[in-house]
């Protein structure tokens, strides 16, 4: 089942009506609501919320310090910070001094002294561990990242607690647009998304309308609408299956399906983004979801959304002193399907973020009734169920195809692979006819070596996709494979590989200089490279589509111990760090490893990783292939190999144009001048 952007009544349109006729919304002077002293009041007290569960233990910490209604100085701080999963309600309440209006009841210290004391107080520091170059400012979050387990309900507290409450703070403000000093014909929007409408109206929409019409507050503010509406003559309370409006509030609460183009642009209070680690792929085929490019794309079009209302608010904090001022709130939850999934994203950069909550909860240290030893019966065995989506800790894949583990290290060949083969710039050409910047990878230095017999690989990646390639050889101690060199070129905006470079000023160099049994093309434009390294070069050129076999086959290989890894420039997971291809492929060897932990396999499927890609690994994979299919043409000249007498070996510059390509029947080679470029 895909996304889908449906049509949907838009509760937006109700709102431009009421600004059209002219409401003035200080029809709702006439009447205060009262207003929680604190969201746990609010989410407590049946006169507020009435809500039919209670909190849990960990419900209430992450509510009263997301909002920051505890004094950490009149509170017992080591227990706000770390609540028992299953002590009683009474005393996590007796343990906490909440703020009452912004206000401390005990030392009258209001929210943005508190927050200014603490962090200068000497035990922040025990449970905040910020980037160096944070400045705190003492100001309370206003987005909320939860990384939690299944079925530790953390979707309902968003819908239920969190969201009824902020809707609250803002539905009793008299006039919205004149307390945010914005345009009066300005329409706030909130907005709840999730990759598929159904999943999102089960988890968030319906759970959030059932609890607003059990509120005893909001049922008494509907009422108060509909009664005026007769008075005033314009509708001033909206609802539909998708939405609620509240036209003389200039506000609109709706439903969406994550699509990142149609939910750019609006004035936002409040977004919450359900399953954001899973947006884009779908959990049982591995299949990109339609209209969703990416998870992260959502996120940054709904954060920015809520910009123009963090700055009002924060203006209020300035300008007036309002401790208790309303804010723009993004809220993200989800269950984890990758290490670089949209959720850890956001995970990877919350201690640079001090107006971040950043919470990791195992299912179990939320739910107070599910145990780990319970989850781990349900599981039976699975680790990546139980660590993922129970234990909140993502696997690089989302459903990986080769697992991750220590043995990876002891994979990399020391002795053999310090040196490298080769080095290379990439060096970039504007065309300007076209806009389009050209790639070029250029040697700088290459290995002479015409002894060792080796297969070089190549994935001709132009736009989409990187173009790479690997030199590999087989390793006669352990009959297997050594893979000794690799290369990477990463397209990106406006910037594409010269693939007849490439081929000009990589492979056919790197044929003359190398004792090249084998080239293997993996994928489409390589009929012309195939044809002119046969003729020319005499070489046993090909192409090979891999199949689910060859997978398998390397995959046993490298459990077998039967390949090993050139030493990588930089620790791999380093490289998971950032989703930077560009910045990835700048280390080939060490992002070699990083895809070969974080391709998915789905079925007899293997596919590329989220916000990766997978081009190091077929190159990888191919080279397997070529060797094994043909050991005793690779197993002739090793005599004394890996620094024996009969390895010769010449290191030589390899700058300019290195020998070019062959002159070729009816055009001529670089060396002889400009050819017809030519896209193989």
């Amino acid at each position: 089942m895909v996304a889908i952007e449906i049509a949907l009544p838009d509760p937006v349109e109700l709102v431009r009506q009421a600004i059209a006729s002219d409401l003035d919304p200080s029809v709702f002077t006439e009447r205060n609501f009262t207003v929680a002293k604190n969201s746990i009041e609010f989410c407590s007290s049946h006169k507020f919320l009435n809500a039919s569960d209670p909190l849990w233990p960990r419900q209430f910490q992450v509510l009263a310090r997301f909002f920051e209604d505890v004094c950490y100085f009149c509170s017992d701080v080591d227990y706000v910070y770390n609540v028992p999963v299953d002590d009683s309600l009474q005393n996590v309440q007796d343990r906490f001094c909440l703020l009452e209006h912004g206000v401390c009841p005990k030392c009258r210290r209001n929210r943005l002294e508190v927050l200014a004391e603490w962090q200068h107080d000497l035990r922040y520091a025990k449970y905040h561990n910020w980037d160096e170059a944070v400045t705190l400012r003492g100001r309370p979050p206003n987005e909320f990242n939860g990384i939690w387990g299944q079925r530790s309900g953390k979707s309902y507290a968003v819908a239920t607690f969190f969201w009824p409450y902020i809707l609250h703070r803002y539905l009793a403000i008299p006039n919205i647009t004149s307390y945010l000093r914005l345009a009066s014909n300005t329409v706030l929007e909130a907005v709840f998304v999730s990759p598929i409408l159904e999943q999102l109206k089960s988890a968030l929409w319906t759970p959030f309308t059932n609890q607003f019409d059990a509120s005893p507050w909001f049922r008494e503010f509907v009422q108060f609408c509909k009664d005026e509406e007769s008075r005033v003559g314009v509708q001033l309370y909206g609802r539909g299956q998708t939405y609620i409006a509240f036209p003389a509030k200039r506000l609109s609460i709706q439903m969406r399906a994550a699509s990142s183009s149609t939910l750019r642009g609006g004035t936002r209070i409040f977004t919450a983004c359900d399953e954001l680690g899973w947006f884009n792929i779908n959990s049982e085929t591995g299949q990109k979801r339609s209209g969703i490019k990416d998870g992260a794309e959502v996120f940054t079009a709904l954060d920015r959304s809520l910009l123009t209302v963090r700055s009002k608010a924060e203006q209020r904090r300035k300008q007036l002193g309002d401790f208790d001022t309303v804010d723009g709130y993004m809220f993200c939850i989800s269950s984890p399907s990758s290490i670089s999934d949209a959720i850890e994203q956001r995970a990877a950069v919350a201690h640079k973020s001090p107006l971040m909550m950043h919470t990791r909860y195992p299912t179990w240290q939320v739910h107070p009734e599910i145990s780990e030893e319970l989850v781990r019966d349900i599981t039976a065995g699975d680790m990546v169920k139980f660590t993922r989506d129970y234990g909140a800790e993502p696997p690089r894949a989302a459903s990986p195809f080769m697992e991750a583990g220590p043995y990876m290290k002891e994979l990399v060949d020391h002795v053999h692979t310090k040196r490298n083969l080769f080095t290379y710039d990439i060096k970039a050409k504007e065309e300007h006819d076209t806009g389009i910047t050209l790639l070029r990878p250029t040697l700088i230095k290459k290995l002479t070596d015409k002894v060792v017999p080796r297969v070089l690989t190549v994935d001709n990646g132009e736009k989409s996709n990187s173009f790479a390639l690997c030199l590999a050889s087989y390793y006669p101690e352990h009959d297997g494979v050594l893979l000794e060199e690799f290369l990477e070129v990463a397209p990106y905006q406006h910037h594409q590989v010269d693939l007849q470079w490439c081929y000009d000023e990589l492979i056919v160099p790197l044929v003359r200089s190398f004792n090249i049994l084998q080239v293997i093309y993996d994928r489409w434009e390589s009929s012309y490279a195939v044809r002119d390294l046969r003729t020319n070069y005499k070489v046993d050129a090909d192409r090979y589509s891999l199949g689910w076999k060859d997978f398998e086959l390397f995959r046993e290989s490298v459990r077998g111990s039967r390949i090993w890894f050139p030493v990588p420039e930089v620790e791999p997971d380093e490289l998971l760090l950032t989703n930077n291809l560009v910045e990835r492929a700048r280390s080939p060897r060490a992002h070699f490893q990083v895809q070969l932990t974080t391709v998915n396999q789905f079925g007899k499927r293997v596919t590329k990783p989220e916000n990766g890609n997978d081009d190091l690994f077929r190159c990888a994979v191919l080279a397997h292939w070529a060797i094994s299919n043909n050991k005793d043409q690779y197993r002739r000249g090793l005599h004394g190999r890996r620094g024996g007498e009969s390895r010769r070996v010449a290191f030589s510059t390899a700058g300019g144009r290195h020998g070019g390509a062959a002159r070729r029947p009816g055009g001529r080679g670089r060396s002889g001048g400009q050819h017809a470029r030519r896209r193989f």
